[in-house]
């Protein structure tokens, strides 16, 4: 499902996890539903994607440090950070198996909010471990501290859930890019609530804004047990 997508100048397109499974828009408001990472990448296949999901996982005596360094920076919002499960708990058959073993490795449980995420966590994870060619294409990133970072480093003062939550960020990316507003609004009229959510929708055009802006990477890039670059991107 997707509004029509032509070939563009865009350099990025913004992806979230989504309850059809994830949801696509590049910068000229064209926005995708697809079940699968794969169908994202090969229908915006002339560009990176800037995914608000974990790109490099802890385990085997790597650990990531990002979330450690994003969230003083997020203040009262902090806690929309979590630290993602290690790879072996990702690839677990269950949640009390992932729960277990993250506490062994990371010293910490897994929530169920958490768990819930993780079959999109482990797909991307299988596809970048099975298809390394695709590395240099999918980067991570996190809405919430884009738009921090978009607000001058001040705070948000509203949940996303929320319609003043909604303005606050859409105001942020229009001072970016103004036409943001109507491609959320045309998205809104057009994408089915049980496909996606409205906040699943302006987190993928926040990261779309920024993976088209200028950007840079939180910290010196590491990388995991597989080789994996752990980054993320944030606004320069």
């Amino acid at each position: 499902m997707s509004k029509p997508i032509e070939p563009s100048s865009s350099k990025g397109v913004g992806v979230d996890g989504c309850k059809a499974g994830w949801i696509a828009v590049d910068r000229n408001g064209a926005w995708l539903i697809a079940s699968g990472i794969y169908e994202v990448l090969t229908t915006f296949d002339q560009n990176d994607l800037l995914v608000d999901m974990p790109v490099g996982l802890s385990g085997e005596g790597v650990f990531r440090t990002v979330e450690t360094q994003a969230r003083p920076l997020l203040g009262s919002r902090s806690s929309t950070l979590f630290t993602p499960p290690c790879r072996q708990a990702v690839h677990a058959h269950s949640y009390e198996e992932a729960n277990r073993i993250n506490r062994v490795i990371l010293g910490k449980g897994i929530s169920i909010q958490c768990w819930n995420i993780v079959p999109r966590i482990r797909e991307l994870d299988a596809l970048l471990h099975d298809a390394p060619v695709f590395r240099n294409r999918i980067f991570e990133a996190h809405p919430e501290l884009c738009f921090v970072l978009l607000n001058n480093n001040k705070p948000l003062q509203f949940s996303k859930k929320l319609p003043e939550g909604r303005k606050e960020r859409l105001d942020i990316l229009m001072r970016q890019s103004p036409e943001v507003e109507q491609y959320f609004l045309d998205g809104m009229k057009e994408i089915p609530r049980k496909h996606a959510a409205p906040d699943d929708l302006l987190d993928a055009l926040c990261l779309s804004v920024v993976a088209n802006g200028s950007n840079t990477y939180l910290n010196p890039l590491t990388t995991d047990a597989d080789g994996i670059s752990i980054n993320l991107r944030i606004p320069s």
